[in-house]
């Protein structure tokens, strides 16, 4: 991850995974990794993974990164 050289992008998947089931209700993900200041090319790529994966459900009125 650019912005967080020790970081993986599988380490943020894996918080935002984690993050997302804590609260058991839609989650957005943009907006929370922009607010752990992510860049928007991070959490591109993060989103970008997710979808290909089948990770991420759409949420209504989800930020853009």
């Amino acid at each position: 991850v650019p912005d967080r050289p020790g970081i993986t992008v599988g380490d943020l998947v894996a918080d935002v995974l984690a993050a997302s089931e804590a609260g058991h209700v839609p989650f957005d993900v943009p907006a929370y990794l922009l607010a752990r200041g992510h860049t928007s090319m991070t959490v591109t790529t993060v989103v970008g993974y997710l979808e290909r994966h089948h990770l991420l459900r759409p949420v209504a009125g989800m930020s853009e990164a």
